[in-house]
């Protein structure tokens, strides 16, 4: 919560009951409102929700998997992966 993160990042855990986050992309497109991000369900069902991010981190470092998506690109409003 209130920290910064970099701009490729993968959600896996949230406090919040549907996996939802808010950020703040200012740094990356100029816009200061807040966006909605969610945690793909598959993954909100793994981990489930925790009231501590120390729980939730424990949670996350028990999966294991693989990632696949497309490599840096201009397109800031589309996503491949």
């Amino acid at each position: 919560k209130d920290e910064y993160v970099p701009a490729d990042m993968v959600l896996v855990a949230s406090s919040h009951p549907e996996g939802q986050v808010y950020v703040e992309t200012a740094n990356v497109d100029g816009e200061t409102n807040l966006k909605t991000k969610q945690a793909p369900e598959p993954l909100v069902r793994l981990v489930g929700t925790h009231e501590k991010p120390e729980d939730a981190c424990e949670s996350a470092g028990r999966l294991r998997g693989r990632i696949e998506c497309e490599g840096p690109n201009e397109f800031l409003y589309s996503f491949v992966g």
